[in-house]
């Protein structure tokens, strides 16, 4: 998956690659974010080792304390996968991160929805910049017809951004 997404990545980094990987556990998801993430850094310049050592810290200070809006997330998956995905959302513009947060509203398992709604929570008549720029994060996916979804992990995310 991560030599699909980011194949200049896994080629000039392939230790640190498995070792990430392992780090997610293989989990798709965040497989996903990580390799789109590694992607899109790259192509600004920046290093691999930099993002590991990012997640490293970012899940140590996890594993020390997780924040009372972050609890649901904090049992469902682990320090490294929560510091990739906030590493991500961090990543976006202000007005990506508000846009992304206000997708939270909708229910998770995982969390469904056409453009059509996504058009009406965001009030926007034309949302498909904002939509392609979370999509080639990996934080929303398309679905096909017109239909797209996020993650039960992802919505807790934009979720708790919201409340913040």
């Amino acid at each position: 998956l991560m030599r699909a997404l980011a194949p200049e990545v896994v080629t000039a980094h392939p230790d640190a690659m498995l070792e990430l990987a392992r780090d997610l556990e293989g989990l798709p998801l965040a497989l996903q974010v990580a390799a789109r993430l590694l992607h899109a850094e790259m192509a600004l310049g920046w290093g691999v080792e930099d993002l590991l050592a990012e997640l490293r810290e970012g899940a140590r200070l996890l594993e020390a304390h997780a924040p009372s809006d972050r609890a649901e997330m904090a049992r469902q998956t682990t320090p490294t996968v929560r510091a990739l995905l906030q590493r991500s959302i961090d990543r976006l513009s202000a007005d990506l991160q508000e846009r992304f947060a206000v997708l939270g509203v909708f229910a998770p398992k995982p969390a469904t929805f056409s453009l059509e709604a996504i058009q009406a929570v965001w009030g926007d008549r034309n949302p498909k910049p904002a939509i392609k720029a979370l999509v080639d994060r990996g934080l929303l996916e398309p679905v096909g017809g017109g239909i797209f979804q996020m993650h039960a992990l992802l919505v807790m995310q934009a979720r708790a951004l919201f409340d913040g």
